[in-house]
C-alpha cells in the first residue's frame, strides 16, 4: 500500500502503545479530518466530533495549527477533560473463553439438528 501524500503535520501520543502517531489532514472531501498513523497500532480514521476535537487540541504541530480545520470540532473538551477518558483509548471488546465456548456449542447444536433433520427426511 503506498503512503499518502498529505503531509505529516504533528505528533500525537498514541494512548495504546505511548508511542507518536503522525497526524496527518484529508485533503478530500468538505470535512478535512485529522487522521494518525505511524506508532505501530495502524492508521486511526475515526472522524468523530470527540474524537477530531481531542486529537486537534492535543497535537504537537510542526509549523502550528493548520489552516483548515475539521468542520465537527468542539468547543466544550478544553472545559471538560472528562470527556477525554470517554474517547481514548480506543480499545477492542475483550472476549472471554466461556462466551467464546457457548458461542461454539450453539454452532454444535444448530448443525445436529439441521444433519437430524436431513436424515429423518423432514426437510
Amino acid at each position: 500500500m503506498a503512503k499518502s501524500d498529505n503531509p505529516v503535520l504533528g505528533v500525537y501520543a498514541c494512548p495504546d502503545c505511548g508511542k507518536g502517531s503522525e497526524v496527518l489532514q484529508a485533503r478530500r472531501g468538505t470535512g478535512r479530518f485529522l487522521y494518525r498513523r505511524g506508532c505501530g497500532c495502524g492508521t486511526d480514521q475515526r472522524n468523530g466530533a470527540e474524537v477530531q476535537t481531542l486529537w486537534w487540541n492535543n497535537t504537537d504541530w510542526r509549523d502550528g495549527e493548520p489552516d483548515a480545520k475539521p468542520h465537527n470540532l468542539l468547543e466544550i473538551l478544553d472545559s471538560k477533560p472528562e470527556l477525554i477518558a470517554e474517547i481514548e483509548p480506543k480499545k477492542e471488546p475483550e472476549t472471554t473463553e466461556e462466551s467464546e465456548g457457548r458461542g461454539g456449542l450453539l454452532w454444535l447444536a444448530g448443525g445436529g439438528i439441521a444433519l437430524l433433520a436431513l436424515l429423518t427426511g423432514r426437510v
